[in-house]
């Protein structure tokens, strides 16, 4: 099966509950809350009968700030996923996952 890529964009709340106490005066966004989102977005683009199997690796190389746009780059191939978190030209994060799709 051939790649195939999708992109998906969004931002964090700015009033999300995580980030009162990630760090107070300067806050950024917890990594799990990026792939948690990253999930939502990964799943709103296959369907909800996505089933995330596992993510067996994730690494975060720079801070995303409250409110700034983060756009997820799913490059598909079979059931393994190589995903991208970017901010402006920057990538933040970059990983794999892998799924299925329940019946």
């Amino acid at each position: 099966m051939a790649n195939k890529a999708l992109k998906y964009s969004t931002q964090i709340d700015l009033n999300h509950p995580s980030l009162k106490g990630h760090f107070p005066g300067q806050p950024i966004v917890p990594g799990v809350v990026i792939l948690d989102e990253m999930i939502k977005a990964f799943r709103k683009e296959r369907g909800h009968h996505c089933k995330i199997q596992k993510i067996p690796s994730v690494k975060f190389l720079l801070p995303l700030e409250p409110g700034a746009q983060i756009e997820f780059i799913f490059d598909i191939a079979n059931n393994l996923v190589r995903f991208t978190g970017k901010c402006g030209e920057k990538n933040i994060m970059l990983g794999q996952l892998e799924y299925s799709i329940a019946p």
